[in-house]
């Protein structure tokens, strides 16, 4: 546009709404490229580094999952344990046992049991 020919006043209110633009020109020169391409690998590094972090993450709280799934299951097969432990500790009572073998016809002993001992004459 030709500026030439227009009044201040309306030159004023013109440049107002302009859009400099001179900021805005990327200077895209043989150093500006040098220095990206050494970037390149840096941020290669960090991408890597970045994956292996999500990946060990993940692979962390599965492992938390795991176990406390195993902790779960070893307090129940703790608790059939010391149940069936008890059981059979109380089945193991020379009273119990008497009252079972007592349907079959046996009786205790109530003498001491003595050893056979054979000699060599």
């Amino acid at each position: 546009m030709n500026y030439a020919n227009v009044p201040k006043s309306q030159l004023k209110e013109e440049k107002k709404f302009q859009l400099n633009t001179e900021g805005l020109k990327l200077n895209l020169d043989w150093r500006t490229w040098k220095f990206t391409n050494k970037m390149y690998g840096y941020i290669l590094v960090l991408g890597v580094c970045g994956i292996i972090y999500i990946a060990n993450v993940h692979y962390a709280e599965k492992n938390v999952r795991r176990i406390n799934k195993l902790q779960k299951e070893v307090e129940i097969l703790r608790t059939d344990y010391t149940n069936m432990k008890a059981t059979l500790i109380l089945q193991g009572k020379r009273s119990v046992i008497r009252q079972k073998v007592s349907s079959f016809g046996l009786i205790e002993n109530e003498k001491p049991v003595y050893k056979v001992v054979k000699s060599n004459d």
